[in-house]
């Protein structure tokens, strides 16, 4: 059977990153459907979306140099960027920290399990990349501040989660920790 490459010009092409939104999850909204932030202030070439390569467990053989089985899993995947603004409430409700009356920010002392679904949109294109579950790890980095400044990274690992897709005029499940979504239609 034969690949056709597709034209050049129809082809997907997402590029020039233009906005991140951030749903956390809360315990009343535990798919990430409440209402976002809307990440603007994003340190330049800061973002990414990582998969690693896959990883193979192999039983070796003891009379042959090749395995003889091998069990690959998939890497993870992971999401990354840098914003120039630290809002009280995103440091709240993504990053765990308490928040009081004076609007003074602490640092949890110990991990908080944060999640959230992430949607990345595109200049160049309709199309959405949607992750909708990532285990967030915030921090506040500042370095270089005489001539930089205080920045919020947020990184977190991608966790598959069940997508309800139409495919061959039926529904069918697939299980994903990422989706390229055609024409996306933004939760806001």
């Amino acid at each position: 059977m034969a690949i056709t490459v597709q034209d050049i010009a129809t082809s997907r092409k997402l590029g020039k990153l233009t906005r991140v939104l951030l749903y956390p999850w809360t315990s009343s909204l535990l798919e990430g459907d409440n209402a976002p932030f809307d990440l603007e202030n994003i340190v330049a070439d800061t973002v990414s979306i990582d998969e690693a390569e896959p990883t193979i467990n192999s039983i070796a053989g003891e009379t042959k140099d090749e395995p003889l089985f091998q069990i690959p899993t998939l890497g993870d995947v992971t999401i990354a960027l840098s914003s120039a603004e630290i809002p009280n409430e995103f440091l709240e409700k993504c990053l765990g920290y308490t928040i009081d009356d004076t609007g003074s920010a602490y640092r949890p002392a110990t991990y908080k399990y944060v999640y959230a679904k992430m949607q990345f949109v595109f200049d160049s294109s309709d199309d959405i990349i949607e992750v909708p579950k990532v285990m967030l790890a915030g921090k506040i980095t500042g370095t270089s501040l005489s001539s930089n400044m205080v920045l919020g990274a947020l990184s977190g690992t991608a966790y598959s989660k069940e997508y309800k897709v139409t495919k061959d005029a039926g529904e069918v499940t697939v299980t994903s920790a990422y989706a390229i979504i055609k024409d996306g239609k933004l939760t806001l």
